[in-house]
This record gives structure tokens, sequence and C-alpha cells, in this order.
């Protein structure tokens, strides 16, 4: 049996890079989260080859001072857990790990400039800093990352195909876009020519409807019903499709908890249920809610990518989804039942 040693900073680095970074994906989600704690309302990605070799993330938020740029890409470092209550957060991205996580496995040039400031750049590869120095740049930051895993062969041959990755990029990025339509949204792709292409773009919008036909069409966003519900300590408000509009797997289903897009099954489980037999055998509505409450009532801390929450054990708001679900979908079938005459006299007196 060998002796224990401790581990290399470079290791640790990677270590940890390995539970926060499994792809592409991964590194935007973190960014995006960022841009929106730092106040921004433009935000704009590039991806290249799917974000393997190149991807950037560049926002108009209050950016960083120099001190607060190089502290950023440092393990366990965070600006965003107050007075390190885990419990009580409300900012997206707060484990202190993502940055230096991303740096330990990629080339990173970060800029950022907060108000009044001058302005400064960092320069990571595989974790060691290469400098920080004075950069003129707007208030804001703008990050780029290339070839990730490139220190890592063995990672970085079980990343998918360019256009997989590009796909999961996609739908993150709209599930951000339809969840946050106060900020305007860009998302292009980067040719080997340096030319861009733009794969969605979304202006600031004054609520969700107005995202979802831009990003969704009209067609999707005209089989919606508004689902605006109060369960226990929690609001809910957002949109679920009518049975006649349905998909072959959850793609379109966006959950938005305390400002964090997340997935949970349980959750959109038991909103299905309340659709009953309108829904067949391996269909599934589309679900697009914004759910806000308590900090304390979720556990985001139980993975370390953020991507799965644990809600209270004694919360209601699983258990009583479904027959609200119901409830909307007869109202709506109701509705669309009625003759003309009786339609508009419910409109000239709600």
């Amino acid at each position: 049996m060998s002796k224990i040693i401790k581990l290399s900073d470079e290791l640790i680095k990677q270590i940890a890079a390995g539970e926060v970074v499994e792809r592409p994906l991964n590194i935007i989600k973190e960014l995006l989260e960022n841009s929106i704690d730092a106040g921004a309302t433009k935000i704009d990605v590039v991806i290249e080859n799917g974000g393997i070799d190149y991807l950037s993330v560049q926002d108009n938020g209050h950016g960083m001072t120099k001190d607060e740029l190089e502290l950023a890409f440092e393990l366990h470092y965070t600006s965003k857990i107050p007075e390190g209550d885990i419990h009580n957060v409300n900012s997206l991205g707060f484990r202190g790990e993502a940055l230096a996580s991303i740096a330990a496995v990629s080339r990173v040039e970060c800029s950022s400039n907060s108000p009044g400031g001058s302005g400064q750049k960092i320069i990571i590869e595989a974790g060691k800093r290469e400098s920080l120095s004075q950069h003129r740049c707007p208030t804001g930051t703008y990050t780029e990352i290339r070839g990730l895993f490139f220190n890592i062969p063995a990672r970085r041959k079980f990343l998918k195909k360019a256009a997989t990755e590009k796909k999961r990029i996609i739908e993150l990025f709209t599930h951000f876009v339809l969840l946050y339509p106060q900020i305007h949204f860009t998302l292009s792709e980067r040719k080997e020519d340096f030319r861009q292409k733009k794969i969605i773009e979304s202006p600031a919008r004054e609520n969700m409807l107005a995202s979802i036909y831009d990003v969704l069409g009209a067609e999707t966003a005209n089989a919606l019903v508004p689902l605006n519900s109060k369960i226990g300590d929690w609001t809910l408000q957002g949109y679920i499709s009518k049975p006649i509009i349905t998909k072959k797997d959850r793609s379109l289903q966006y959950l938005c908890v305390n400002g964090r897009p997340v997935r949970h099954q349980e959750l959109q489980t038991s909103i299905e249920k309340g659709y009953g037999s309108q829904l067949l055998r391996s269909q599934y509505p589309i679900i697009l809610l914004d759910i806000t409450g308590p900090l304390d009532g979720v556990d985001f801390n139980i993975h370390p990518q953020k991507s799965e929450i644990r809600f209270k054990a004694d919360d209601p708001l699983i258990v009583e989804i479904a027959p609200i679900v119901e409830k909307i979908l007869q109202e709506a079938a109701e509705l669309n039942n009625l003759p003309d005459s009786k339609l508009e006299n419910i409109k000239k007196n709600p």
C-alpha cells in the first residue's frame, strides 16, 4: 500500500474541475449565472465547435476590480454567501469553485471593469496565472475560454460531437432566455474564418410570454395557458401547454426556483399528473414556471453543478400542484367550448 501524501494544488483543482465541469455547457451556465448576479442587462455568448475549442461570455454588469478579478479564479473564493450562511443564498453562482475549476482545464482570458475603474485583464492557463495587467475595456466582464481539457486528453476525448454539445448549449441558453425576459440575450456561433452567425437573439422584454414568442414561436405561445398560483410559501408564475401540443421528451420543460434554472423530476411528474388521461404515454407538456419562495425552503447544495435541488420534506408544493394544473386545464377547455357571444361577455366583465 502506498503512503498517504498531500495532493498538489494542481491536482486538487483538476479534481474539483471534474465535479463542476463535464462539458462546455457547464462553463456557459456558470458564466451566465455570474453575469446575471452582476446585474447585467445584456449578455452575449459565442461558441465555436460546440464550445469545445472556444466560447466567450460578455456582459454589461457591474464588473470586477483588480483585487476581485485576481481572487475570482482562486479556489474557494466567493462574494455570494452572506456571512457564510449557505442556507440563505440569493445569488446564482455561489460555490467558489467554478472559475478556478474552469481555469484548471482550459486557457482563460478574462477582462473586467467596474464603474469608474480602469479595467484589468487576467490570463490563466491550466490553473496557472500567466499575467494580470491593466486593460482598457467597458464596464462589465468578458471571459474567453479556449481548448477545454487541452491538458487532460482523456477527459477531452469523452466529450460528445460538436453538434451534440451545441444542442445542449442551445437548450440551456433557451432556459435562461425564457426565465429572464428582462435581459437581452444573444447566442452566436463562430466559424473557422471568425465570422459569426446568430443562433438565438431575444431582446429585453416586459414578460415571459413575449420571450416565448421570440424563442419558441407563435404556434407554441398560442397553445399555452397561464399558471399563476400560491402553494404554501411558494408563488408560481408561468405557463403550461394545452394537451393539444406536447413533446416526445421534457426538452421544453423549464423550471426556475428562486432565480435558478433547474430540473426537478418529481415536480415535473406531478405537473404531468394534472393532465390525467389527456396525455398519452411518452407525451410531455410544455412547462415554463418561475417559482419563488423562502431561501431556506430549498437546498441547492446537493449537486456540484447546482442542477438538482431538494425541497423541504414537508413542503406541499409537489403534492398540491397536480390538482391546480387539472383545474387550470379544465377552465381553459371550458372557455374554448363557449360560444363567441359568451366569450365576449367574459372579456368585458372579467
